[in-house]
């Protein structure tokens, strides 16, 4: 039972990782428009790659807790603070580095405009896939 828990969790932090790479080249993609580094087909078979991650962590995590090797306390508070340290570090990358970096030579308006302008997914970026686990948690 735990080669199969611990199956499914690196096979989601695999997709995770992958569905990162058109996050990573979209802005790259943004500039170079001909498509030589990234084309749209593979950005979004990767992106579709990406939002099966979490099935595959909430079925290990519900193994877990159904399995009762792990009580409910230790799993909320691992799963609470990994959603607290996200946001914790996310704010503040944003805020000093890449809106401090748009905002060389203009104002800090326009800076929030082209950070809009270049992260701008069609769908939604997940980057709290911890407060699923968190909930996910609680709820059983």
């Amino acid at each position: 039972m735990l080669f199969e828990k611990r199956f499914f969790r690196i096979a989601a932090w695999l997709l995770i990782a992958l569905s990162q790479i058109p996050v990573i080249m979209a802005p790259v993609n943004r500039v170079f428009t001909d498509g030589r580094y990234l084309n749209v087909n593979a950005s979004i078979v990767l992106s579709w790659i990406g939002r099966l991650a979490v099935p595959l962590l909430l079925i290990a995590d519900f193994s877990i807790i159904l399995s009762s090797k792990e009580n409910y306390k230790k799993l909320i508070i691992r799963f609470g603070a990994l959603s607290a340290a996200v946001v914790l570090l996310m704010i503040p990358a944003y805020e000093r580095y890449i809106l401090a970096i748009l905002s060389i030579g203009s104002t800090r308006e326009a800076a929030k405009a082209a950070a809009a302008e270049l992260f701008r997914n069609e769908g939604y970026i997940s980057v709290h896939l911890f407060v699923d686990l968190f909930l996910s948690t609680l709820v059983m």
